[in-house]
């Protein structure tokens, strides 16, 4: 994440996470798929998450979705708002549009979050369905920290 941002001419500041942006309370809860599972192919999990910063007294929000045996991104977008809209909808939507342009099949992927409501709305949950994609989250809010699933951070 911090190259990525320096790359773009932002200058990130490293300090302890003070602000929740994850507020599932109330939601489906779905049981986490990955656990003990063997990553042998592309479009078997895409992990994704939302990561925040301040800019010019703003928050962004910053999505990305990741190929876990590709180690590629292949869905993301900048926002200013936290809600799924403009953040894992249309992510997901781009990773969708590039996979299944690469002639990739995008049935059966296994999408691991943190469980964050918006990974939960209406629009994205139905395009999980259409597509057959199950979702799998982890069963607590802890910070992804295996070298996979921290390929940009």
């Amino acid at each position: 994440m911090k190259h990525f941002c320096f790359e773009h001419g932002f200058q990130v500041i490293v300090s302890k996470n003070y602000r929740r942006t994850t507020n599932s309370l109330g939601v489906t809860r779905f049981p986490n798929l990955v656990t003990g599972l063997k990553i042998s192919r592309p479009n078997q999990v895409w992990v994704s998450d939302i990561t925040y910063f301040e800019l010019a007294g703003k928050w962004c929000y910053l999505t990305f979705i990741i190929d876990i045996y590709a180690r590629t991104i292949i869905g993301f977008t900048a926002s200013r708002e936290l809600c799924a809209e403009q953040t894992s909808l249309p992510a997901l939507k781009m990773a969708i549009r590039f996979r299944k342009s690469s002639y990739h099949k995008v049935t059966g992927v296994i999408f691991h979050s943190d469980g964050g409501g918006q990974y939960h709305s209406k629009e994205f949950l139905k395009l999980t369905r259409m597509n057959y994609i199950k979702n799998s989250l982890r069963m607590t809010f802890t910070r992804i920290r295996s070298l996979k699933e921290s390929t940009v951070l």
